[in-house]
């Protein structure tokens, strides 16, 4: 098994990276760094109906007036869709804690619609949460 005690492993390598393996080598599931700093830059609020596209999300608005939307597809766990509309869940490349035979690696970055920050879990990498990809330079 990877990602515990055992090997050390904090991050995701490459080959278990979805951005990485479905858009090319350019690009990586964000940190929990990457996160933080999107809510540092920016100015950000939850969208109901989003361009009259019937998604909610979060609008991220930066000082320069370029905008990024994410919208709040909620996670999948098993075959059921939990919290969509409500909340998105965002995967992220990094775990901080790491327990013997732990499997659950994954840190997940959370918006809420009534709840004004992002939150950070390590929870159960079976779930299947939104990726949002970001690009080297």
């Amino acid at each position: 098994a990877k990602y515990n005690n055992e090997d050390k492993l904090t991050e995701l390598e490459t080959e278990n990276d979805a951005a990485y393996v479905n858009m090319g080598s350019s690009w990586r599931i964000p940190s929990v760094k990457h996160f933080f700093e999107l809510l540092e830059k920016t100015n950000w609020e939850f969208v109901k109906n989003y361009n009259n596209t019937n998604v909610n999300g979060i609008l991220f608005t930066g000082k320069n007036g370029n905008t990024l939307f994410l919208p709040c597809a909620g996670y999948k766990y098993g075959t059921n869709v939990n919290k969509k509309e409500v909340e998105g869940h965002y995967q992220t490349r990094n775990s901080q804690k790491l327990r013997k035979n732990d499997l659950k690696f994954s840190h997940r970055c959370i918006f809420k619609e009534n709840d004004p920050g992002l939150r950070i879990y390590n929870d159960n990498k079976c779930d299947g949460c939104s990726v949002r990809a970001v690009t080297k330079k």
